[in-house]
């Protein structure tokens, strides 16, 4: 709505402003339907033919005036669409990186305890509770490192 209020404004001021037109080395200004030359009013001094050319001349510089920012606008739009889908796809690699690392650090904890728990059970010192503690802590380790493995 922003951007139509603006773009009316746009073409009603520019249509009510001067506009300068270059026809056959002549510089000519043009305020609405007036077409003033070095600062005097030269409509009526004009052949209809001269009149047409100019008014013509006037409405390619309008209409590509309104291409140039219609094309602007396009180019800023896919510009940002194209840092959105950038921002999205650093999103998904600082995601894979930290489930990456999540599953480096389940993967090491989950080994070492059995390593641990191997060699408590090989020197005997475990108790019939203390084997069952290691054993819950290591399939604790154990589903947090296939979650982890899962989510990659």
């Amino acid at each position: 709505m922003r951007g139509l209020l603006l773009t009316v404004m746009l073409v009603l001021f520019s249509t009510m402003h001067a506009q300068q037109v270059v026809v056959k080395n002549t510089i000519y200004q043009l305020e609405g339907e007036i077409i003033i030359k070095e600062g005097k009013d030269v409509t009526d001094a004009l052949s209809p033919d001269e009149k047409k050319l100019i008014f013509k001349k006037r409405d390619r510089q309008l209409k590509a005036e309104r291409k140039a920012k219609k094309t602007k606008q396009k180019l800023e739009k896919q510009q940002k669409k194209a840092e959105k889908i950038q921002k999205k796809t650093e999103k998904q690699i600082k995601k894979r990186e930290k489930a990456h690392l999540k599953l480096q650090k389940a993967e090491t904890t989950y080994f070492e305890l059995i390593k641990k728990y191997e060699a408590q059970t090989k020197k005997g010192k475990l108790s019939l509770e203390d084997s069952k503690k290691w054993k819950n802590r290591i399939e604790k380790a154990k589903k947090k490192y296939e979650n982890a493995k899962n989510k990659l």
